[in-house]
């Protein structure tokens, strides 16, 4: 990493004195702004004490400065602790990004190494499985603590060894050797934090992205600026590009040049000086910055692409050579294989990967940013590290990577080949005519081969496996003699994909159908028994399934067939280019995020590096007239899926949310970066399209002015406000602070529109930034987006019987409008009174209503009014049934539907007295267990309800409980979300838990007891039961299981609560009403003494 101390010899001491003035340098408004900033952010005047700069440099297009400060103790960098402050280029600060870690000294557990760099390389070499004898040689020096050694059989590149800090998860700061090994003849290349107490591998993050395809205000020197307090958007000129240069080598290329995504959405054309004047002022083939090309092969100042196919990370030899004409024209034809066409592949690549760096540079990813170059030009930056882009490499299949060292170092990408397949193009439908065509079905990775000369026709059946979800076929068949000779149909859910076709196999299916409970597409895995299959297995989406369980048993045949496949064995990644796109993309991500020097901030779980690269595959291909609503598919021609398939992720992009309705919670229960990239690209597609409604869209890709630009641009500059390790509010939040910078916030209220549709809203809550679980979804905007006068209600939510109630009325004027002779009124519910002299600005009583004029409201005015109720001490709700489990279980019964930890009586953490009940949460454990009433309760009352108290710790995401409800004798049934009043489930819950798609549930960390209280209101005059149901699985990522559900002081009652209107009027016609949340102010219950 290139590192400077804040002041020449010196290291950062808070020790100024006197006022900053305005002329001061963006540097030492960063600094001051720490200086003032650091005690509220949590952290220490010792935390900040030593930090220096790991990079700066300013952005020309919006004149932000950017600054990342790296956070040391005693000299030693902590790994990621960065504090970035964006400058705008009038002093203000616009937005800072905060990862130092707090009380640092207290955390740290030594200063000297007890290991050599040596013997920490040795052991990294261990860990990694490479045989060394000895520790490579050292080359150099630079202080006690940094070192460079020879790569030697250990790493293809020369191996830097930093002595620093590396935060653990439990909150303790261990001493560290930080290296980072380019193994030999392998795509990895590690950054390894390495004991240097013990020799424990502390962390590794692979800096090789594998793409396996399968508030508080500012200093008055520097005010933090408020981004929404913003206008409508409106036409607003974008920045004046920096002056382009007249350029350019005059090369040609025959390629497929965007935005022609591969070969099966285009033609290959000619294509003369592509280059980009202002990225490449001397062409793609020069290395000396002096007109005229030096190098007349597939090599230059950004890109330096060749064959790998024996896997060594190094060229094979014989790169494309265009000659003196620079005129790269090889050989290309569909239906030959990629081994006759390598010089048009490493062309493509070569041209793709270029391309990539010049949208790039054009969006402000230039020298100092780190750009991917050889030489900088005299630009800043450090330079000596073009891409490196190996076409057909040899070191795998059906994926594609790109490695990403710090700037200085070379990026890899690696373009692998990928077996031609027959795609979804499989099933048709042949009868009845009504729904008879060709449906997607994507084969299983088991099972038998799709037919390919003779179909498979048969009638479909569906399974009953005798269990209480018949069709999931989790068990052997009971309707076997239906089943026999037909094609199976079954649900997705419960058990493996292996485990469901065998047991249709057993039973005599010719073939198997699975559906999904959700519109998407995957590619089934063979599990524990799924090579005894010998059938073939295909997957289907729910709703097309849904279309064909109407005809079932009426005539319904299916016919399996994979198309003629005339064409070569193996596709060329090289052709696509919305693949090279990706892959480049992940090179653009690390480097803007947390500055060029470090590229380890997107290691943290809800890091959005795959959805930026998603992005830059669809803004590269994007055609004249295509829209947004448009289903765009990533990886259809690697994948052999025809130019309009659903392509590789689990929904194709598309505004429409009948097509790809994801949103936030879609991230829970994910492990790998995709499923959590998709819903962030899915976001920013929106965004692009949005700006493209308003602003029209431009076909120049670089320096183009329409809505498509701005909003790339926007995105772009977001990664570099952004704090390292990010998560998606996190992300929000830059871009919207991008806007800020360059469009001077008129933008504001449409990206909170767009982000707030997906589930990334005003009151949506980020959580953890390493954990994608434990977050809070919201799809509201930002208050002030929405121009209206408003009142909003808070009351004290709970009493006993007699207690007061706090009040407190809030009323906000967001119309751009003065409001005049604003009047607000609140309703004084039956059997409160008001506390005279308790309010907090004039009042009039007009008998059960409170009247306060408030007058006139300018444009952006907050008002608070406070008050008292005094409550009826015989006014409470009425209890019918309790339970505190202090004598024993007689009211309760069991039921394990699978596993053998049941729910029992404890004594761990009571909510009163000494006892409740409890179900530990277990890892590696598939367990499903109930707990519900001996007796069912016949509901009456005005307001029946139903309380229990309950905390739970669990594994986020996956492990946890939700309620049933039986009425009236009748079967178990999920009891909704809207069915409670308060304490409602925490969200989704993975669907292997319980088999159960789109569950809602309890999981994750209560913090202590809570009450939940469930509406009875539809049931009065029935029976009904309640059960608790909690789950564990034995398969989910993460081994952080906690103390499990605890379950006390359960109750049935009729409710009563307080709860009045309030509304607030004007002469201009407004009128807003609401009421406190929750049923407002809820009584304690007791029991009725007559």
């Amino acid at each position: 990493m290139r590192s400077f101390t804040l002041r020449p010899g010196l290291v950062l001491v808070f020790l100024f004195v006197g006022i900053l003035s305005w002329g001061q340098s963006a540097y030492d408004l960063a600094l001051r702004h720490i200086q003032q900033q650091h005690a509220e952010w949590g952290l220490t005047a010792a935390d900040v004490a030593d930090m220096v700069v790991s990079d700066q440099y300013t952005s020309s297009h919006n004149g932000v400065t950017h600054i990342y400060f790296q956070q040391r103790h005693q000299g030693i960098e902590v790994f990621n602790a960065l504090i970035n402050v964006n400058v705008l280029p009038d002093g203000r600060i616009l937005h800072v990004g905060k990862r130092f870690v707090a009380d640092l000294a207290s955390r740290v557990n030594a200063t000297q190494p007890v290991l050599t760099p040596e013997a920490a390389l040795l052991q990294a070499a261990q860990h990694f499985g490479v045989e060394v004898n000895q520790a490579p040689r050292l080359l150099q020096q630079d202080g006690p603590h940094s070192f460079l050694f020879e790569g030697g059989a250990l790493s293809h590149a020369d191996i830097p060894v930093k002595l620093k800090y590396q935060p653990l998860r439990d909150g303790s700061v261990r001493l560290a050797w930080d290296l980072a090994l380019d193994l030999p003849r392998s795509p990895d290349y590690w950054s390894v934090r390495v004991d240097a107490l013990t020799g424990e591998i502390l962390q590794q993050n692979n800096w090789t992205v594998e793409c396996a395809f399968d508030g508080a205000a500012g200093s008055f020197l520097a005010p933090v600026v408020d981004d929404c307090d913003a206008p409508e958007p409106h036409p607003h000129p974008a920045p004046a590009a920096p002056q382009r240069m007249n350029g350019g080598d005059g090369a040609t290329y025959n390629v497929f040049a965007v935005p022609v995504e591969s070969p099966i959405h285009g033609t290959r054309s000619l294509v003369t000086d592509p280059a980009d004047s202002l990225a490449s002022p001397y062409g793609w083939h020069d290395i000396d910055g002096n007109p005229g090309a030096e190098l007349t092969i597939t090599r230059g100042n950004n890109v330096h692409a060749y064959l790998d196919t024996d896997a060594d990370n190094i060229s094979d030899g014989g790169e494309p050579d265009g000659g003196p004409d620079l005129f790269f024209d090889f050989t290309y034809h569909d239906t030959l294989e990629p081994a006759d066409m390598q010089d048009a592949a490493t062309v493509q690549l070569f041209y793709m990967s270029n391309v990539m760096h010049d949208l790039a540079y054009s969006y402000g990813m230039n020298e100092p940013a780190g750009a991917f170059q050889q030489n900088n030009y005299g630009n800043g930056g450090i330079g000596g590290d073009p891409v490196n882009s190996e076409a057909q490499d040899g070191g795998g299949t059906n994926n594609a990577n790109f490695s990403t060292p710090p700037d200085g170092s070379s990026g890899r990408m690696q373009m692998f080949l990928w077996n031609a397949s027959s795609g979804d193009n499989v099933l048709t439908v042949t009868e009845p005519t009504d729904i008879a065509g060709l449906y997607a079905a994507r084969p299983g990775a088991f099972g038998g081969p799709i037919p390919v000369d003779t179909p498979l026709v048969g009638e479909v059946a569906l399974v009953n496996d005798g269990s209480n979800q018949p069709t999931l076929g989790c068990n052997e068949l009971v309707n076997g003699d239906e089943i026999a000779g037909k094609i199976a149909m079954i649900d997705r859910g419960s058990c493996e994909f292996g485990r469901k076709s065998l047991n249709a196999e057993n039973a005599g299916a010719i073939a198997v159908i699975v559906c999904n409970f959700e519109d998407a597409l995957v590619t089934m895995g063979a599990g524990a028994v799924g090579d005894q299959v010998t059938i073939p297995a295909v997957f289907m989406r729910r709703s097309d399934c849904e279309k064909l369980k109407v005809y079932v048993g009426n005539g319904l045949l299916v016919q399996l067939q994979a198309p003629t496949h005339n064409g070569p064995t193996q596709l060329d990644g090289d052709f696509d280019n919305g693949i090279i796109a990706h892959e480049y993309g992940h090179g653009i991500s690390n480097r803007l995020t947390g500055g060029p020097s470090n590229t380890g901030c997107l290691f943290n779980d809800e890091q959005m590096g795959e959805g930026w690269s998603d992005f830059f595959s669809l803004i590269t291909t994007v055609k004249p007239g295509d829209t947004g609503e448009l289903p765009r598919g990533i990886g259809n021609y690697a994948t052999s899926r025809g130019p309009d398939g659903g392509g590789i992720r689990r929904f194709p992009y598309s505004t429409d949310f009948a097509v790809n309705g994801q949103v936030y919670d879609d991230i829970i229960g994910t492990g790998a970066p995709h499923p959590l990239g998709e819903v962030w690209a899915a976001v920013l597609w929106d965004l692009y399209w949005k700006f493209v409604e308003v602003y029209g869209w431009d076909p120049d890709l670089y320096h183009g002015s329409g809505g498509n630009n701005m909003a790339i641009q926007l995105v772009f500059d977001g990664m570099k406000m952004q704090p390292c390790q990010p998560g998606f509010i996190d992300g929000r939040d830059a871009i919207l602070k991008a806007d800020t910078a360059l469009y001077d916030g008129a933008h504001g209220c449409l990206i909170w529109e767009v982000f707030a549709r997906r589930g990334f809203g005003w009151s949506a809550d980020q959580g953890s930034s390493d954990d994608r679980n434990d977050h809070r979804q919201a799809f509201d905007l930002r208050p002030e987006c929405i121009k209206e006068l408003k009142v909003e209600k808070e009351v004290t939510d709970f009493i006993t019987a007699g207690a007061p109630i706090d009040v407190t009325l809030r009323v906000f004027n967001h119309k751009e409008e003065t409001a005049t002779n604003v009047v607000l009124t609140d309703e004084i519910p039956e059997g409160a009174s008001f506390v005279a002299g308790s309010a907090s600005a004039p009042v009039v009583v007009n008998g059960d209503l409170l009247v306060f004029e408030l007058g006139d409201l300018a444009p952006g005015t907050a008002l608070t009014i406070t008050y008292q109720l005094a409550t009826d001490p015989t006014r409470f709700s009425i209890q019918e049934f309790f339970d505190d489990v202090e004598n024993g279980d007689a009211n309760f019964d069991i039921e394990p539907l699978e596993g053998s930890t049941i729910w029992e009586i404890a004594d761990l953490i009571p909510h009163s007295g000494s006892f409740h009940w409890y179900i530990p949460d277990e890892d590696g454990v598939e367990n499903d267990q109930t707990l519900f009433f001996v007796s069912p309760f016949t509901i009456t009352g005005d307001n029946p309800a139903f309380r229990f108290y309950h905390r739970y710790d669990t594994k986020i995401g996956f492990h946890g409980g939700f309620l049933e409800i039986s009425v009236d004798g009748g079967p178990w049934e999920i009891l909704p979300a809207d069915k409670f009043i308060r304490g409602g489930y925490r969200g989704k819950i993975g669907f292997q838990t319980f088999a159960i798609p789109f569950l809602d549930a309890f999981w994750g960390n209560s913090n202590g007891y809570i009450a939940s209280y469930i509406d009875l209101s539809e049931y009065v005059g029935r029976q009904v039961n309640l059960r608790f149901r909690f789950g564990t699985d034995d398969n989910s990522p993460g081994d952080e299981v906690g103390l499990g559900w605890l379950i006390d002081d359960v109750e049935l009652m009729d409710l009563f609560f307080y709860n009045g209107q309030a509304c607030v009027t004007s002469d201009q016609g407004d009128q807003a009403c609401t009421t406190a949340p929750a049923h407002g102010t809820i009584v304690e219950s007791d029991l009725m003494s007559a």
